[in-house]
């Protein structure tokens, strides 16, 4: 399986950082319009158990539906795992941290089966 990571450094105290990314209407934010992924439901509240669906674009005519199911949320971030949608398996972390200086790092890990 596959993984994929990413990390970034910000200028922001940790519990800024996690503030903006545990807030229920993060999602929404953070897709791009230009995307064209829908969210179809999304949970009140990011809490353990929290399930998000999604209408997402599958080339060249399609659109499927994704939905993930939210995991360990707290302070330290969160993780979302598919339910179903258009892979075999996908599970997502976000991990936020603190780093020297008063800032943050945020580290997306992505283990997925295409």
């Amino acid at each position: 399986m596959p993984t994929f990571e990413h990390s970034i450094a910000l200028d922001q105290p940790l519990e800024a950082l996690a503030f903006w990314h545990l807030q229920s209407t993060v999602l929404r934010r953070l897709v791009p319009a230009w995307s064209g992924v829908r969210v179809l439901s999304n949970a009140p509240q990011l809490v353990d158990g929290a399930f998000i669906e999604l209408s997402v674009p599958v080339p060249p005519f399609r659109r499927v539906r994704w939905g993930s199911r939210i995991e360990d949320v707290g302070p330290g971030g969160f993780v979302d795992v598919q339910e179903h949608g258009p892979f075999r398996s996908w599970r997502h972390e976000h991990r936020l941290s603190a780093v020297d200086g008063g800032g943050s790092r945020l580290d997306d890990l992505i283990d997925c089966d295409l």
